[in-house]
């Protein structure tokens, strides 16, 4: 998407840039003695910005985007304002290849720094999404010491990083490249602050307009995420973390306490708007969707005695759903032996996981196999029933109600779906379309 131009210096003039920096500050100080400095520390021509953005139109700008943008003045560093935006990742291989390296937990993604102009152009007059800019308010010597880092960064060897959904994202880096420049005070003000949400809460919050995304990151993320967050850990946010930053003090160059950012500027206001909650109502839609689809079924296992239409119609059904479900376990299983955190400890396992993919199998062949096909739909079943009936436990804190509230129904119809067409009356006869047909004899002595 973008050519990347690297403007920093080159190593060969680095050391004469620090030198005419040192240089400046110190005359500038003999010439202003007696005189008093600004609080802020903004006096050496180098300015510092936080540029947060809000959601986008694609799924993975669902959360926000933040960079950190310095505005070099003078030219002691930068021959131009340079955004350092730790977002970039390459899609060229293409969306399979993508979602693979996420399953897995080793999505690379990359932080490069780009003219700040053509980013911001880019991010709000073209996508059209929300900006502000709030200054960070650095000493001298922290400045200088955040543009090495920053610029260190930005070389091809050290540019890359392990992407993380809520852990490692360009969010959480920008963060912590600013806490280390105020030696920690971002952590040690903000850890422990409640916040009363869960990442989770977040994630349901900002993917709900996209309802494939919603429902999938819902069923894959583990219990983990349902652990309450500090105002660090919200932090993994872009809007979270600049609301939070303007609660954190820093001294200033003459140790006088003042606030880390300002309230900032708003760049563009935006057209993709961003909800204050989950959809409460999102429950009942799933256990509407769980009943309605669960008595279909019913239905036509009940029909498919007499109606051949009706009994390959509740086997499509059964197939694809068992098949979807049966992937999705399996995925959840794989994930857990991944570096995909959030993944591990997942409840939905017992809701839905691989022995639907036998009934891919058994519900079709459910008068050939009715015991078998008895046998896995009803511990398919008996699964879910557990993930219901563990929420009383302290152990099982995992908010996936609405989970649960879809499947179960469905789970609960195939199983009486399969009993229905695979029954028995006790002379040994099968009904076949409303007919008695007599099992052959089986053979054997006792």
């Amino acid at each position: 998407m973008w050519a990347v131009d690297s403007t920093l210096p080159r190593e060969d003039d680095w050391g004469v840039k620090f030198f005419a920096f040192w240089l400046v500050v110190f005359l500038s100080s003999v010439v202003a003695c007696g005189q008093t400095r600004p609080s802020s520390g903004n006096d050496d021509g180098i300015r510092i910005y936080l540029i947060t953005l809000g959601p986008g139109a694609d799924p993975w700008e669902k959360f926000g985007h933040n960079f950190i943008e310095v505005d070099d003045a003078n030219g002691f560093f930068l021959r131009e304002n340079i955004a350092f935006n730790w977002g970039v990742f390459d899609f060229s291989a293409g969306i399979i290849p993508f979602g693979w390296h996420f399953i897995q937990g080793k999505l690379m993604y990359r932080m490069e720094g780009w003219p700040a102009e053509d980013v911001t152009d880019f991010y709000i007059n073209q996508a059209h999404r929300y900006g502000l800019r709030q200054e960070l308010h650095f000493t001298p010597a922290q400045k200088f010491d955040l543009i090495k880092r920053l610029r260190v960064n930005s070389e091809p060897e050290n540019r890359e990083y392990k992407y993380d959904y809520f852990l490692k994202n360009c969010s959480t880096m920008t963060r912590d490249a600013i806490d280390q420049t105020v030696s920690g005070q971002v952590r040690q003000q903000l850890t422990r602050v409640p916040t009363g949400t869960t990442y989770r809460w977040h994630d349901r919050r900002t993917t709900a307009d996209v309802l494939w995304l919603y429902v999938f990151l819902d069923y894959s993320l583990g219990h983990g995420v349902d652990q309450p967050l500090d105002a660090w850990e919200e932090g993994f946010l872009p809007e979270r973390l600049a609301d939070h930053l303007k609660s954190v003090m820093v001294p200033d160059a003459d140790g006088k306490m003042i606030p880390l950012v300002d309230n900032g500027v708003v760049m563009g206001k935006g057209i993709y708007p961003e909800r204050e909650e989950p959809p409460a109502h999102f429950f009942w839609g799933f256990l509407a969707f769980g009943v309605v689809f669960g008595s279909v079924l019913a239905a036509l296992s009940n029909m498919g005695r007499n109606s051949r239409l009706a009994r390959w119609s509740f086997y499509l059904l059964g197939v694809v759903w068992s098949l979807v479900v049966g992937l999705l376990g399996g995925l959840m299983t794989f994930a857990y032996f991944t570096d995909h955190e959030a993944a591990k400890w997942n409840e939905n396992w017992l809701v839905g996981n691989v022995l639907s993919l036998l009934l891919v199998v058994l519900i079709p062949a459910c008068r050939k196999w009715p015991r078998a096909a008895k046998a896995v739909a009803m511990a398919v079943v008996t699964f879910c029933v557990v993930a219901l009936l563990a929420k009383v436990t302290p152990w099982f804190y995992q908010t996936n109600g609405q989970i649960i509230a879809a499947a179960l129904p469905v789970h609960a119809a195939i199983a009486w779906g399969v009993l229905r067409l695979g029954q028995f009356d006790r002379a040994g006869a099968a009904l076949v379309d409303g007919a008695r047909v007599t099992q052959p004899e089986r053979l054997g002595s006792e």
